[in-house]
């Protein structure tokens, strides 16, 4: 059964139980994401650290929707091609 419903609501509830089982859960995948798109490791962690602390920080998942892994992996390939974008404008 799935349980995205359940752990959006949670997460919208600021329960920070559901944030920590939701980083537990999910932070590998979305850095492995992050490591494709941008071919470092030490940014895609870094990518991923800060869209999770915003995403919290800023009530983020109030636009959270199920699937929940869809919803996390276009976070950041968002997060992603702004770094990309960034980059590029600075060379």
């Amino acid at each position: 059964m799935n349980q995205d419903p359940e752990i959006i609501y949670q997460l919208q509830q600021r329960n920070i139980k559901a944030f920590k089982a939701l980083c537990y859960d999910y932070a590998e995948d979305m850095t492995i994401l992050a490591y494709i798109l941008l071919e470092d490791s030490k940014q895609a962690n870094q990518v991923v650290d800060d869209l999770l602390l915003r995403l919290w920080s800023e009530d983020g998942f109030r636009n959270a929707t199920v699937p929940l892994h869809t919803f996390l992996f276009q976070e950041v390939k968002k997060e992603c091609e702004i770094l990309t974008w960034d980059m590029q404008a600075t060379e």
